[in-house]
């Protein structure tokens, strides 16, 4: 009963905040200039940047090296994505305890 009644008043809340949002969307998307060419010129300058860079680096280095490096920046990504995820799960789950909504 409860499940429902909050399913029902969610989706009022979503389909009024998005009646509310979608013409101030649809007017930042029309003042705001495409940049997807600029944002592709980009990507391709840094990616020939560091492909021709960390290439000629990398094959200095021998196999081991450049599996450990490969390996502590895996573990590095990893342990900050973790942590950042759960910090943020927290955060909101504190939010919602103060908010009391049941």
């Amino acid at each position: 009963m409860f499940k429902a009644l909050f399913n029902v008043l969610f989706g009022v809340i979503v389909g009024i905040v998005n009646i509310i949002l979608t013409p101030i969307n649809l007017l930042v998307a029309g003042l705001i200039p495409d940049v997807s060419q600029m944002v592709a010129t980009f990507n391709s300058a840094v990616s020939t940047f560091f492909n021709s860079s960390l290439n000629y680096f990398f094959s200095i280095l021998p196999p081991n090296c450049r599996t450990f490096i490969i390996v502590y920046l895996l573990f590095l990504i990893s342990y900050y994505t973790i942590s950042f995820s759960v910090h943020a799960i927290v955060k909101v789950y504190k939010i919602i305890k103060a908010v009391k909504i049941w």
